[in-house]
């Protein structure tokens, strides 16, 4: 159970807009529309690769330990290319069959979850992704840095019928 009780979310809200952290964010109507307009374009209006995206998500979701964010991930993943095994693998740190411009994709989503990016890891990312998608790569990361946190403060579970991170 989340630390703030459920609000009620605007009529018509369905399909995955309808779960435990929405329903908690509904709280304060102005900074969760906020909130989904930046989740929005780093899903809508970015040219990184979205199985870049989503590999780099599910790393840094692992990382911070939200099992909201990354239980939702780890489905999402699946349906646009990335395996449950391949998702289980970054999860747990193991990049060795990954192509080089993923893995270079993913330690930067590391490094600026850790607030650490080094020349090295920028480069080795830079190798492979243009400018407007390094920046891309970057928001998404910090973004989902962020919510993962929110999530962890507020204490929002996983949503039923998605795994936590321990059992995808």
């Amino acid at each position: 159970m989340a630390r703030i009780a459920d609000a009620a979310l605007p009529e018509g809200t369905t399909g995955l807009m309808d779960n435990c952290m929405h329903r908690v964010l509904a709280n304060n109507r102005a900074m969760a529309d906020n909130f989904y307009l930046l989740a929005n374009s780093i899903h809508g209006d970015s040219g990184l690769p979205v199985r870049i995206r989503e590999l780099a998500i599910l790393r840094v979701t692992a990382l911070a330990g939200s099992d909201f964010e990354f239980g939702h991930h780890f489905v999402g993943c699946q349906t646009v290319g990335v395996t449950a095994d391949e998702a289980r693998a970054v999860r747990d740190g193991d990049f060795a069959e990954f192509p080089d411009g993923e893995r270079a994709a993913i330690a930067l989503a590391e490094a600026v979850d850790g607030n650490c990016v080094s020349e090295a890891v920028w480069q080795a990312a830079a190798a492979h992704l243009s400018e407007a998608q390094l920046l891309d790569l970057v928001m998404a990361a910090s973004f989902y840095g962020y919510a993962s946190r929110l999530c962890n403060a507020l204490a929002i579970p996983a949503d039923p019928g998605f795994p936590t991170i321990s059992e995808a």
